[in-house]
């Protein structure tokens, strides 16, 4: 009996690992476009039906998922022929954490209008209308889906100008932009975040934040960060780029912006060890933050729109006794690592991911960085 359960437990690592490398060879065809390679695993189970990443890829849960990241409208039309399984998985970054996948039940149309894909998106609709897309869900992705494609290399580079194109696109099927979305992180820490680090597209990166508030975003929202909340002012204090975090904000004041409104923020007071920072839940304005990270002219930026120098945080403490907080804590941060033994115990003995610490210290570090 005991040969016999080895025996099949061989065949059947061996009928995965040819799946799987069915998989990965799918999956290069698929970049090279068109449909032509497909036809040679016309029968084959990643096509017609798997439902769940292989363990060699563990990228996509089907050969329609990569099809479409590809943009291979040639091979989508093909899959659709033979019946192909039609909901995929999505890779995205969430609030919190590492890069995850949803379950596979997403319409393959919804991956589609997230990349921007909107030939493929209207097939797969026209093809699927029992599938109902939910453009809120895209209209989120397709802002900030670089993050995920950068994880890849699958990334098809799209224009500024293009991206803004699709948002007034999903915004005029239905997306709105003051609902959170299903998966992924809200477009509003994304727009920031690539305004004020690459300046070469950043004109064009205020015109998309001008188009979501002409659209209806409130500026003074609140939304998931690091464990407590953001607004857009706020949030703009981390970027090392102060001309276009200003300009920004500027517009975001004309919009109805509030320079002294307290935010529940998540507030780093100390480093204590290497890899983890001490936190505490805070009402803070955006000066307190520009103080923080000693954005000076950011800092000036506010007080110009109105930002109060005698407002207190939750704590009692003015904007003013934040300066030099970040230098002091990073300071520090580093001669503890510079003294740390060779780490020994994993991350989840220290309490969390390895991708969540990084992305904790990331969150200080990155204003020292460009980030």
């Amino acid at each position: 009996m005991r040969y016999l359960i080895c025996f099949f437990s061989a065949l059947l690592l061996s009928g995965c690992a040819n799946h799987a490398a069915d998989a990965v060879r799918i999956n290069n065809a698929l970049m090279g476009g068109g449909a032509d390679e497909l036809k040679r695993y016309k029968n084959n189970p990643y096509i017609l039906q798997a439902e769940s990443p292989f363990s060699a890829g563990d990228l996509y849960p089907n050969a329609t998922a990569p099809a479409i990241y590809h943009r291979n409208i040639d091979a989508v039309r093909y899959l659709i022929s033979q019946d192909a399984v039609h909901n995929v998985s999505i890779w995205h970054r969430p609030v919190e954490g590492g890069f995850r996948a949803t379950p596979v039940n997403v319409p393959a149309a919804e991956l589609a209008c997230g990349l921007g894909a909107f030939d493929i998106m209207e097939l797969l609709e026209k093809t699927y209308p029992v599938q109902k897309v939910n453009y809120t869900n895209c209209l989120h992705y397709l802002v900030g889906s670089g993050y995920v494609s950068m994880k890849y290399s699958f990334r098809h580079e799209r224009t500024q100008a293009e991206i803004n194109s699709g948002v007034k696109k999903l915004l005029a099927l239905g997306g709105d932009p003051m609902v959170l979305p299903e998966y992924g992180r809200p477009m509003q820490l994304d727009v920031l975040h690539d305004l004020t680090i690459n300046r070469s597209t950043a004109s064009e990166r205020l015109a998309l934040l001008k188009i979501l508030l002409d659209h209806g975003v409130d500026p003074n929202t609140e939304y998931p960060y690091l464990n407590a909340k953001e607004t857009m002012l706020t949030n703009l204090a981390i970027y090392t780029d102060q001309v276009m975090a200003s300009a920004a904000a500027k517009m975001l004041v004309q919009y109805g912006a509030q320079a002294n409104k307290l935010v529940s923020r998540s507030v780093v007071y100390d480093a204590s060890s290497p890899h983890a920072y001490n936190r505490q839940t805070r009402q803070v304005t955006a000066l307190h933050m520009a103080r923080f990270f000693d954005k000076n002219d950011y800092a000036a930026t506010l007080i110009e729109l109105g930002a109060d120098l005698n407002r207190p945080d939750s704590t009692g403490r003015l904007a003013k006794s934040y300066a030099g907080s970040f230098q002091r804590i990073e300071t520090k941060r580093r001669q503890l690592l510079a003294l740390a033994p060779v780490e020994t115990t994993t991350s989840e003995e220290r309490g969390g991911s390895s991708f969540s610490v990084i992305m904790g210290i990331l969150e200080v570090t990155g204003s020292a960085m460009g980030y």
